[in-house]
């Protein structure tokens, strides 16, 4: 999804606590050093934070997720084109 300000940036929302699966989305996966996680942390903008993401390889790693206000209109839910580069890619397109 879009954010509702528009300034274009990406937010990832958890899907619900039914258990549905939503769509794969690609992210990438950095190495941190531990010393450096607070620093990162501090500079995280709401409507962003760090939480739990499940991997289509069953593991879990901390990413950037978005707060679930963030997502109501007008943001725009992207999903359906996989992750912020393949929407980007498409969009350019039109």
């Amino acid at each position: 999804m879009d954010t509702p300000d528009g300034d274009g940036l990406p937010g990832l929302v958890r899907t619900g606590p039914d258990g549905s699966p939503g769509h794969p989305i690609e992210v990438e996966l950095w190495r941190l050093p531990s010393a450096a996680l607070g620093g990162l942390l501090a500079g995280v903008p709401a409507p962003l934070s760090v939480g739990w993401v499940r991997l289509h390889d069953g593991r879990d790693v901390l990413g950037f997720l978005c707060e679930a206000y963030a997502a109501g209109p007008p943001a725009e839910d992207i999903s359906a084109s996989g992750g912020w580069r393949a929407y980007r890619r498409s969009a350019a397109r039109r």
